[in-house]
């Protein structure tokens, strides 16, 4: 069998069997084009969902939820004067981030792009870099010197190009 994020192991759930996709999250043919390509030359049966997300303060008192509209539904705690700003600075902190994106420029730490940024403190500590670290869980120290268009290729490409997320059925 195919092995770590290609394995699809059955569940029962109230004497149901339900294939579960065991490690694999996402993958989109624009972040994986070779893997995307393996599979389409196997023929093997795709599925395609909406990325969504949402994304809560460690104190719990604000959540995100991404993207804005769901389900043909507007997120409308996204309307909040709060959360606003955060999406908006957070789309500013995406758009800046493209070019570096686009050039594959890796010469350029995640803390080193963000720190030139006009960013507030709270959106750093409180936002972006805890959502950053939700997704490599890694330890901060070590975020922070990833090269910048690792950490970030996949959050701007989703934004900027739409991508869809796909799971396997193996």
């Amino acid at each position: 069998r195919l092995g770590g994020h290609a394995h699809t192991v059955e569940v029962d759930i109230g004497g149901r069997l339900i294939p579960i996709d065991a490690g694999l999250d996402f993958f989109t043919r624009g972040m994986w084009p070779t893997f995307y390509r393996l599979l389409e030359i196997l023929r093997v049966p795709l599925r395609r969902y909406q990325i969504t997300a949402t994304f809560y303060t460690t104190d719990n008192q604000r959540l995100y939820p991404m993207p804005f509209m769901r389900d043909g539904k507007v997120n409308w705690s996204l309307l909040r004067p709060a959360a606003l700003s955060t999406m908006l600075t957070f789309r500013r902190v995406l758009q800046c981030a493209k070019p570096l994106v686009e050039a594959a420029d890796t010469s350029m730490t995640l803390e080193e792009f963000t720190e030139g940024l006009k960013l507030s403190r709270r959106f750093k500590d409180e936002f972006f870099y805890p959502l950053l670290l939700a997704t490599w869980c890694v330890e901060m120290a070590d975020l922070k010197q990833f090269a910048a268009y690792n950490a970030l290729k996949y959050v701007v490409m989703r934004e900027t190009q739409k991508l869809s997320q796909f799971s396997t059925e193996v």
